[in-house]
């Protein structure tokens, strides 16, 4: 594989050879974070549709406990008024 900077330029000018392969470092870690981004960002997503639909199951929960609290709290009402 030929190397897009020849040793002999690299000595001649070490400065440029040297960004060269930052430049380089920097494209491959920036490749890898964008594919570890898709990861996280697919697993938040399954974990926020989870979440969701716990939400609607504790919302129907609530709504039954919430009809049977006042169920028993009118029934009291009436027995006390029945006194």
């Amino acid at each position: 594989m030929k190397l897009p900077v020849s040793y002999e330029q690299f000595v001649k000018n070490p400065i440029v050879g040297l960004m060269f392969l930052c430049i380089s470092a920097l494209a491959y870690l920036y490749l890898s974070s964008s594919g570890d981004k898709n990861e996280s960002l697919e697993q938040c997503n399954v974990r926020v549709e989870k979440l969701e639909a716990d939400k609607e199951l504790l919302s129907l929960h609530l709504r039954k406990r919430d009809s049977a609290l006042a169920y028993a709290s009118a029934m009291l009402t009436l027995k006390d008024i029945a006194k």
